[in-house]
């Protein structure tokens, strides 16, 4: 394939999703020998933006940007026609080869349809094809339908590149018996970025002496866990403390919450700056509690002490595991 297609939730302002994707498209160039990937995003216009500051501080390499484009997931006058198109199999870009995922591609603990049953709805005709791989995480299904699904898809994909060993265990279960030939286990796609972020640290204007950090999310915010927060937080009473919002359309709306229970506690908007400066942020920080699994992931990189107050799979999975 020359020209290849990336679909998830890239362009979101989702802190985890944002991390990956500088390193996901220099492996599937690289990997591929890609001479264009075409990147479907939520907004494309945001994303360019950050694209370019984080080419700036050389996140990713130069030489690749010319080989990526980035569209928008709406790519008629409306949304909802775009997705009809699709199922119909009329896309844009029915034609080329397709890549799904980065992050959680399966899992039942997200909702319809973002379990990954919008592979098969809104891509149809490559999927009856063989005309796609699978990137990053499998959940275990403990849903009828979902293991219906992975049947139909974990049969039908032409690669599976994992990240875990736990999700390389469930793709080659005897349920689903996807040969050893078929799978590729590949670390977390941040760790990359995570590693050149480290490698090329700079003092910053904003950087604060004595902090930890703290994330919650919707999912998550329960009184319990906000008295968990605290008593962390309690535990170095001199350090200041700022809040870290990973999804910028959940974690954001929790502050208010964290700020009445922890009133000196402030917010770091990580969409103002590049990845390499919140990632110093990460690098210098004391200690964190939090819940968003790439909230918790550079943590552990870094060799901090934190708390997961996470309920979801894929935290157990790559942190406490």
């Amino acid at each position: 394939m020359n020209t290849a297609y990336l679909r998830w939730y890239y362009g979101y302002q989702n802190f985890g999703d944002e991390l990956l994707l500088f390193w996901i498209i220099e492996y599937l160039i690289t990997t591929y020998k890609l001479e264009k990937l075409i990147v479907e995003v939520g907004n494309k216009k945001w994303i360019e933006k950050w694209v370019h500051i984080n080419l700036e501080s050389r996140i990713q390499n130069l030489e690749l940007r010319d080989k990526v484009e980035f569209v928008e997931i709406k790519q008629h006058r409306y949304r909802r026609l775009t997705h009809v198109m699709n199922l119909i199999g009329l896309g844009k870009y029915k034609h080329m080869f397709k890549f799904f995922g980065g992050g959680e591609v399966l899992s039942d603990e997200r909702p319809f349809p973002h379990d990954g049953r919008n592979i098969p709805l809104l891509f149809n005709w490559t999927v009856r094809r063989w005309e796609f791989i699978l990137i990053g995480w499998i959940g275990t299904p403990k849903k009828r339908r979902s293991r219906l699904l992975y049947k139909d898809l974990l049969h039908r994909a032409k690669e599976l590149v994992i990240r875990d060993q736990i999700s390389l265990r469930v793709v080659q279960s005897a349920e689903y018996k996807v040969p050893s030939t078929k799978t590729k286990l590949y670390e977390d796609f941040s760790l990359e970025v995570l590693r050149s972020c480290q490698s090329r640290i700079q003092n910053l204007e904003f950087r604060i002496q004595h902090y930890m950090l703290v994330n919650i999310n919707t999912a998550t915010c329960t009184s319990d866990n906000i008295h968990k927060i605290q008593l962390f937080c309690q535990e170095r009473p001199d350090h200041k403390i700022i809040y870290f919002p990973c999804d910028m359309d959940d974690d954001y709306h929790c502050f208010d919450t964290v700020k009445s229970a922890i009133p000196e506690i402030e917010m770091y908007d990580w969409t103002k700056y590049s990845l390499q400066q919140t990632i110093q942020l990460f690098l210098h920080t004391e200690a964190g509690i939090g819940s968003r699994l790439h909230f918790l992931l550079p943590l552990k990189f870094f060799n901090k002490p934190f708390q997961s107050i996470a309920k979801a799979e894929k935290v157990h999975k790559m942190i406490d595991a």
